[in-house]
């Protein structure tokens, strides 16, 4: 029995959309390994949802190492 899929994916432009941040930054992070992408067709790429929840949960400063003086 084939295991069944329980991830989404996403366009960089959405990823993009709720990080409010460019595509370009994006596709960086998906250079970086720290976003899982995929391929569609030739030029198309499609995030893990499962994936970017990991990177906002990764991704939370501590305010005060963030805005020490």
């Amino acid at each position: 029995m084939k295991e069944m899929v329980t991830d989404r994916f996403i366009s960089v432009q959405a990823v993009a959309d709720m990080l409010s941040c460019t595509e370009h930054h994006v596709y960086d992070l998906i250079r970086d390994g720290r976003l899982q992408a995929i391929k569609i067709g030739q030029r198309a790429l499609r995030i893990s949802w499962n994936s970017l929840q990991d990177f906002i949960a990764t991704a939370h400063v501590d305010p005060e190492d963030y805005l020490a003086p």
